[in-house]
């Protein structure tokens, strides 16, 4: 993957695609966790061609607690892993999982990454339905210009 650097005065910020850095988190949880990993089944559904400019080791510590909170409530569940524009202004990632039983574990370990979300201007929301489907959200600010289209990889 090619990314492209650029220093800013609020610190190192990358070119960095959604769609490969929700593949470096599931590859890291998994080869730090496979007992967490080997239950669910994580599906990344970020389109390739969403990438924004950010500091890079941020994003993969908030993407990495969203999914460790998920995968480590999960029971045997799909695990999906989706982002989109919201108003041309906002990007939400989204892990959503349909077997979780203990949504208060999910919001205790989401905990420590609230600084970090808060930290790249975003927040974290957290949301329950019928008592099994858990869906995290991660809001932040984007611009058109963060986006780059047919980036090489």
């Amino acid at each position: 993957m090619k990314r492209t650097n650029s220093i800013t005065g609020d610190g190192s910020r990358t070119h960095v695609p959604l769609h490969q850095l929700v593949d470096e988190v599931v590859k890291d949880l998994s080869l730090s966790s496979p007992q967490l990993t080997g239950k669910s089944r994580v599906i990344n559904q970020v389109a390739t061609d969403l990438v924004i400019n950010t500091c890079e080791e941020t994003f993969f510590a908030v993407i990495h607690g969203m999914l460790h909170a998920i995968i480590a409530n999960a029971t045997e569940g799909d695990i999906q892993v989706s982002a989109r524009e919201l108003f041309g202004n906002t990007v939400r990632i989204s892990v959503r999982d349909n077997n979780c039983y203990n949504t208060y574990a999910v919001a205790c370990a989401l905990q420590r990454i609230v600084p970090l979300a808060e930290q790249v201007g975003g927040f974290l929301n957290i949301m329950n339905q019928r008592q099994k489907i858990t869906t995290v959200e991660f809001s932040f600010p984007y611009t058109k210009e963060d986006n780059i289209h047919g980036h090489d990889d």
